[in-house]
């Protein structure tokens, strides 16, 4: 039987220091509010929503169904540290229309830069050091997704164009899978009137001043699809001082494709057969041309990495050896050796974190593309504090909840939270604070 009481304690503390660091980051969000006719506190607000939403409770329905139970009240007052209740008030946790209605007036930019002051506090500590890409380079997926989609307001009639809301989002990727945001940046939605459709190269441009203003002092090396593989992309990594690995297709950028093509048939690169034993053992030829010319005004080159690589023991339902991975990477980094090449053709290879991610947090519980509130700026917000939670939770699960699968391997990451949550709604995690038990003896 999975130790769901041993869970919650940890997922307690787990939460309260992290509230200790992320608390004072959020006191210039909400700057200028008065608490005093408030029932709950702006923290117990956040620091709620943050929680519920690691607990995967999908939509808001689901995070108020709880709100008026002993543990849970007595638990996000605990967690957020709101020491004080009014004598006699019904106790009750925060409900997310509290939520939605501060949160129109916030500035979400300020949001935002509390998300990357989380990930910087991560990288200040050492927790990405064993994942940079050669020892060195933070590595950022960019890529784009559908956020959620617009409701028609009074007197609207949005078509499907319309609706959507798209996001670009920079995560920091790592060798075991994870993937934190960064930054974001909204893809401007379809305009009818001029009949005009922003693009993630667009917004792409406009996110590269503020992801450089956010992460100044931290080297980087993007990694993106074939869309980023172009002369606009690579032109503001050099600018800023970035690496870059994107993938390489023909349809992209005909010409220099076809440079390097030829110079790979030609047999005029340098080669190797790869056979890694460490991690998950793989073999195949792997094949490198550097300075390959563009064909831009001052032809600037690039480096190509090609590879064709299968794993060892990954089958099909039919027992046979799957299909080698086959694909072509563009890189601003240099390319000196069988080694160096296989690093960048397994990099590239990791942009598929972000999409991994992506999936994760629209089918496991977070409500991506879920469209929890309709007030433009107040959305931007939640999505925002979703990514934070996000982070939050990739934390907690690898650091401790993994410990706990390994006892009960057949519960799953979804079956846990509504153990978890169902646990603390009706015995909540401060049960040995004497306090909040008094708190609520008194109030209920």
């Amino acid at each position: 039987m999975p130790d769901v009481a041993e869970a919650v304690a940890e997922f307690a503390e787990f939460i309260k220091k992290a509230w200790a660091a992320l608390g004072p980051l959020f006191k210039d969000v909400y700057a200028g509010h008065d608490e005093s006719r408030c029932l709950y506190m702006d923290d117990t607000v956040v620091c709620t929503f943050l929680a519920v939403t690691m607990l995967k409770c999908r939509s808001r329905n689901a995070a108020d169904g709880c709100r008026n139970s002993e543990g849970m009240a007595a638990s996000m007052l605990y967690l957020s540290g709101q020491g004080w209740w009014p004598e006699g008030e019904k106790f009750t946790t925060a409900c997310t229309g509290t939520l939605a209605y501060r949160t129109r007036g916030w500035d979400c930019e300020k949001v935002k830069v509390v998300n990357a002051s989380l990930v910087k506090r991560l990288m200040n500590a050492k927790f990405f050091e064993k994942d940079r890409a050669f020892g060195k380079y933070y590595a950022l997926a960019v890529d784009a997704v559908h956020r959620d989609e617009r409701r028609n307001g009074r007197g609207e009639r949005l078509s499907k164009k319309e609706k959507k809301t798209i996001a670009l989002e920079a995560k920091l990727i790592t060798k075991t899978g994870m993937a934190v945001a960064v930054c974001s940046e909204g893809v401007e939605p379809y305009d009818d009137k001029k009949e005009k459709q922003d693009c993630e190269i667009s917004a792409f441009k406009r996110m590269a001043p503020v992801l450089r203003k956010l992460m100044r002092k931290y080297p980087l090396c993007l990694v993106g699809d074939a869309l980023y593989g172009c002369d606009s992309v690579w032109r503001i990594c050099e600018g800023y001082g970035w690496k870059y690995i994107t993938t390489f297709k023909e349809g992209r950028m005909p010409d220099v494709y076809e440079n390097a093509r030829m110079l790979f048939d030609g047999g005029v690169c340098e080669s190797g057969e790869l056979l890694k034993a460490n991690g998950r053992p793989r073999f195949g030829t792997m094949k490198w041309v550097v300075d390959v010319e563009t064909n831009a005004e001052d032809r600037y080159r690039i480096n190509v990495v090609y590879g064709k690589v299968s794993i060892f023991g990954d089958l099909t339902e039919r027992g046979s050896q799957k299909k080698p991975y086959e694909g072509m990477f563009a890189t601003n980094l240099p390319v000196d050796g069988l080694d160096k090449a296989d690093e960048i053709f397994c990099w590239g290879r990791r942009r598929w974190n972000i999409e991994n991610v992506f999936r994760e947090q629209k089918h496991s519980g977070f409500g991506l593309r879920h469209r929890f509130v309709n007030a433009t700026n107040a959305n931007k917000v939640w999505y925002y504090l979703m990514q934070i939670a996000w982070t939050l939770w990739q934390m907690f699960q690898r650091g401790f909840l993994l410990r706990l699968e390994a006892r009960c391997r057949k519960m799953t990451q979804v079956l846990w939270c509504e153990e978890m949550r169902t646990f603390v709604r009706h015995l909540g995690c401060v049960l040995l604070v004497p306090r909040y038990r008094l708190m609520c003896r008194k109030n209920l």
